[in-house]
């Protein structure tokens, strides 16, 4: 059963402490190389418990080319470097991480915004 609500209760239950503008992004380029995913799925798991509790952003996913030579993994905040500066200790602490590309976006996609490239 649907429960009616007027907007402005809904607004209000939508900007919570977990709602918050995901204009930003950090985008890790890297190269892997392994047989299998667990040690990926390892690091998707601890990349959205540290996003989840600093709250700095969502962690969405990772993609991977058909051979698993290289991936990317996808997060997105308010602010691009607060979200990087959160995750670079798990990232560190990841051997296939090594010389790894982040690129921090400062704004929405779609859009021309200044970005930022680093060599992990």
């Amino acid at each position: 059963m649907f429960q009616k609500m007027n907007i402005d209760k809904f607004l209000e239950l939508s900007s919570g402490p977990e709602s918050f503008e995901t204009d930003h992004s950090v985008i890790i380029h890297f190269n892997y190389g392994l047989d299998e995913l667990d040690a990926l799925h390892d690091l998707d798991r601890a990349l959205d418990r540290v996003i989840k509790k600093e709250k700095v952003g969502v962690y969405d996913y990772h993609e991977t080319a058909m051979d698993d030579t290289d991936g990317r993994l996808f997060m997105y905040g308010p602010n691009a470097e607060i979200l990087f500066k959160a995750v670079k200790p798990t990232l560190d602490a990841t051997d296939f991480m090594k010389g790894a590309i982040a690129i921090l976006r400062f704004g929405p996609s779609g859009q021309i915004s200044p970005e930022i490239e680093i060599v992990l």
